[in-house]
């Protein structure tokens, strides 16, 4: 009983060994930490928010506004999605576009339209605020006003506490750009400074307090 989940190591020859090692630990509810893990861009939460700010740079980004119809927070049916994905493809329509005017042709579940009509207010309030505020605040009122933190803090599993804490490296990241362009940092500016970053093989690096250890 006085043995810590920190007094436990498990040694892999290559960091993709270990991917099962993690998954079979998260299910069985043990505390773990990757030491070896990188890439605070290939993260689900970091992905999801470049996702969003391409949409506010451009609402026709097809790709980017997949990958936020199938979040959680918005609740969509993958039946809804997939209906509206195909009419997008048949009428060689952007996905947004077709989220306007989508109602002509489907008939989706009264919840889904809710959902879908709460999306499309998302992007055009954080549009707005974009074009006057600092970058990471545009992040954050999404995150509050889509639900995103509150499912993130509503259950304190190891899951919730690493996304929240890539998020705040992710944060700290933003302030420095925003400090660096005295103020005057755009979404697209971002944007295409973070291409560059991708593209030269950057993933961005992860902080871990590695004397802390796993417990919880």
């Amino acid at each position: 009983k006085k043995v810590k989940w920190s007094d436990f190591a498990i040694l892999v020859r290559a960091n993709d060994q270990a991917s099962s090692y993690i998954s079979i630990m998260r299910k069985a509810n043990i505390p773990n930490q990757f030491i070896a893990s990188k890439g605070l861009y290939t993260q689900d939460i970091i992905l999801d928010i470049l996702s969003y700010l391409k949409l506010l740079d451009n609402y026709h980004e097809s790709t980017a506004l997949y990958r936020i119809l199938n979040l959680a927070i918005y609740n969509l049916n993958i039946k809804s999605i997939i209906n509206l994905n195909h009419l997008a493809n048949k009428k060689s329509w952007s996905l947004f576009y077709t989220l306007k005017i989508y109602k002509s042709y489907l008939n989706l579940p009264l919840a889904d339209q809710r959902n879908i009509k709460k999306l499309l207010k998302n992007i055009e309030e954080h549009t707005e605020l974009a074009k006057r505020k600092p970058i990471y605040q545009v992040v954050y009122t999404w995150l509050e006003d889509s639900g995103y933190l509150n499912l993130l803090t509503i259950e304190d599993s190891q899951s919730n506490k690493e996304q929240l804490d890539f998020l705040n490296q992710f944060f700290n990241e933003l302030r420095e750009w925003e400090e660096e362009s005295l103020g005057t940092e755009s979404v697209h500016n971002f944007l295409e400074k973070m291409d560059m970053k991708l593209e030269s093989g950057e993933l961005g690096s992860i902080q871990y307090d590695i004397e802390s250890g796993p417990d919880i």
